[in-house]
């Protein structure tokens, strides 16, 4: 299934779905075999250390890193908006290459 993407246009969080996420940590053998990822993936990472903001991201192919890149981002942003960022130059780089299905993760989340 193909579908347009629209990175320019913005909406208000409160009017998105909401997304659901969970941990994959307990999951039965079985159940994690049908969760392989299959193509390239990217890693995102985004955190607030001494007052500075920063994301990382890496893509990663056939378990080598085939890029990678580091964001600073302004004094007076949040880690959400980092993360966003992050999201955004992922979905950004993927769409330029050729492959046709790209899994992207994101590591921040709830303890």
């Amino acid at each position: 299934m193909n579908y347009v993407c629209y990175l320019s246009v913005s909406f208000h969080p409160a009017s998105l779905p909401e997304i659901g996420y969970g941990s994959i940590e307990n999951l039965d053998s079985q159940t994690l075999a049908h969760l392989t990822v299959v193509g390239p993936h990217v890693y995102t990472d985004c955190s607030w250390i001494e007052g500075k903001v920063g994301a990382a991201l890496t893509e990663w192919q056939d378990r080598e890193e085939t890029w990678h890149s580091t964001l600073r981002l302004d004094l007076f942003c949040t880690v959400f908006q980092a993360e966003m960022v992050a999201l955004q130059r992922a979905i950004w780089r993927e769409k330029k290459s050729k492959e046709r299905l790209v899994n992207v993760f994101e590591t921040s989340g709830p303890p």
